[in-house]
């Protein structure tokens, strides 16, 4: 998302939620919610977010926080483009919750084609899955999955 941009969370599931974040520069928690409502959040500040639901262990976002409209998600087959990009000296930064963060200088000039870029994965589901609730303690339960 583009900094200072707020984020609608929908709840769109035949079951409730209950989003949080325990982020240093972001925390919030926005309470339990039925089906068909959502709760918005502000993100101000340039950064990597988790955000958690406090009943379902496996519900996990990461919200990446940037400065500018320049940015980009991969297709099904990891391309991607960035279009409009006034020239000048950047850093591309590519992430992947499996993978990491990749920085690679690069110069933008008229007709600049990006470079290919690969990640090594670095991590797997449980790691990514291991975390605490809002409380700071161990999920009671296994999650059960009823999304859509």
């Amino acid at each position: 998302v583009v900094q200072g941009q707020v984020v609608r969370f929908h709840n769109l599931d035949r079951v409730e939620h209950y989003v949080f974040s325990t982020e240093k520069k972001n925390t919030f928690d926005l309470g339990r919610y039925p089906t068909g409502e959502y709760r918005d959040q502000v993100y101000d500040e340039i950064g990597m977010y988790k955000v958690y639901c406090n009943i379902h262990k496996k519900m996990i976002l990461d919200i990446i926080v940037v400065p500018n409209r320049y940015f980009a998600t991969t297709d099904k087959k990891g391309n991607y483009s960035i279009t409009g990009v006034p020239a000048g000296e950047y850093v591309l930064k590519v992430w992947h919750i499996y993978g990491g963060l990749v920085e690679l200088p690069i110069s933008v000039q008229k007709d600049t084609v990006l470079p290919e870029l690969s990640l090594t994965s670095t991590r797997v589901v449980r790691e990514i899955e291991d975390h605490l609730n809002k409380e700071g303690m161990k999920y009671k339960v296994k999650s059960r999955r009823f999304y859509k």
